[in-house]
């Protein structure tokens, strides 16, 4: 019996052993196994970059083979790549060096429409000169409109494929128009942004700012393409400069700067980013903005006035797009924090003109009660505040005591 109980004992031992070599085997198998499923999934991740850096490359040596093409070519081409668009205002000073940053891009087969805003110095002869030398060169003058009635003349003239702006006391990397066209075209792009830095004319020192640097949007979109819904939450902190995008002709087409206003950026730049259905990034200062003395307000006049009717044709697009209810939020607090923002910072002798149209502008508002529901809902404490106390007041003296007085309390 003992022996029968011993023998169970052992070939209990014995399976158990065996037992544990068959676990052994079977983690050490799992592992092999996992290792061949991680080795075949980086394989395929680095076949499948392969692929697309082989299709990114042959699409780029076929943009380089059309420009090679048109730029060892005697005839002119009939469609410019891009049509960069230089509006000035008495800046003879600064209008050379503009002039020659576009004239000597290694990209060629570009046009450059020259609008003179009814200057009174040299500036449209030296307009003039450029085109006799270049003919790729086109000008034309008006009577001072402003850069918005310039901006939608230069666009009507355009006839390249992209359309980049230029103010005429800025300039461009020699590079800049080839590294652009590339991108676009690779991504089949209605818009791409690229970075700004700041110049000051002053010191000559060169800087940078999170603004023009476009902070905002995350870095790896920079290899990504986008529309405007994949960016809603940031959207209204991205740059609005005209300058700092190029854009597919088609898409300009369909929108235009404000005209004989200020700010006039402000409803072409959501006029295209609303509708532009395939953007990117390239994190590059192609474009060098000029600070000097004449370029910085040092006080904020009447003109400034036009932040009221400015904010209001941005309101229109969102609603001719159908998108005011997606950015409800955004669009109600830009709306009186834009316009806050500008009467605080307005000068004392204009303050009361200021008040009378942001009254006016308010109470309007406040009368389509379906409008003030949206306001109410949507503004953030501070927005809501100055909304109401501006509709409560009845001067701007009033307005200014409610503020410090609550402010106090």
């Amino acid at each position: 019996m003992e022996d029968k109980e011993t023998n169970i004992i052992q070939l209990q031992e014995k399976l158990k052993v065996q037992e544990e070599k068959i676990d052994q085997k079977h983690v050490k198998y799992v592992d092999n196994l996992n290792k061949i499923t991680n080795n075949l999934e980086k394989n395929q991740k680095e076949y499948e970059k392969r692929l697309i850096k082989i299709d990114e490359d042959i699409t780029l040596k076929k943009i380089e083979f059309e420009q090679m093409q048109n730029n060892n070519s005697n005839k002119k081409s009939n469609t410019p790549k891009i049509s960069i668009i230089i509006c000035a205002y008495n800046r003879e000073e600064y209008l050379k060096r503009c002039l020659n940053s576009v004239k000597n891009q290694t990209l060629k087969n570009i046009e450059i429409i020259c609008a003179d805003d009814g200057s009174t110095d040299n500036t449209l002869d030296v307009f003039r000169k450029y085109a006799n030398k270049d003919h790729r060169f086109k000008f034309f003058t008006q009577k001072n409109s402003g850069p918005g009635v310039a901006r939608n003349k230069a666009i009507k003239m355009a006839t390249g494929e992209y359309i980049m702006f230029l103010d005429s006391d800025d300039w461009i990397d020699l590079n800049t128009c080839e590294e652009l066209y590339k991108k676009v075209k690779l991504n089949d792009l209605d818009i791409l942004l690229f970075l700004m830095k700041n110049y000051s004319e002053e010191t000559g020192e060169y800087y940078e700012d999170s603004y023009y640097n476009l902070t905002p949007i995350p870095d790896d979109f920079e290899n990504k393409v986008f529309s405007h819904e994949d960016i809603s939450n940031i959207i209204f902190s991205i740059s609005i400069s005209a300058c700092q995008k190029i854009y597919k002709r088609s898409l300009v087409k369909k929108v235009h700067f404000a005209e004989k206003l200020l700010f006039e950026d402000n409803p072409f730049f959501w006029g295209v980013m609303l509708q532009a259905k395939r953007m990117s990034l390239l994190k590059k200062h192609f474009y060098l903005r000029s600070r000097h003395t004449s370029s910085i307000t040092s006080e904020y006049d009447n003109k400034y006035f036009d932040v009221i009717p400015i904010s209001n044709k941005v309101i229109s697009i969102f609603k001719e797009l159908n998108l005011v209810n997606m950015y409800k939020y955004q669009l109600t607090n830009y709306k009186i924090n834009y316009i806050s923002q500008w009467y605080h910072m307005m000068e004392e002798k204009y303050k009361n003109t200021f008040w009378d149209l942001m009254h006016d502008d308010f109470q309007k508002l406040h009368e389509d009660k379906k409008i003030d529901s949206l306001m109410l809902n949507n503004l953030n404490e501070p927005n809501k505040l100055f909304y109401l106390r501006t509709l409560k007041s009845r001067s701007y003296v009033e307005l200014d005591y409610l503020e410090k007085y609550s402010d106090e309390k």
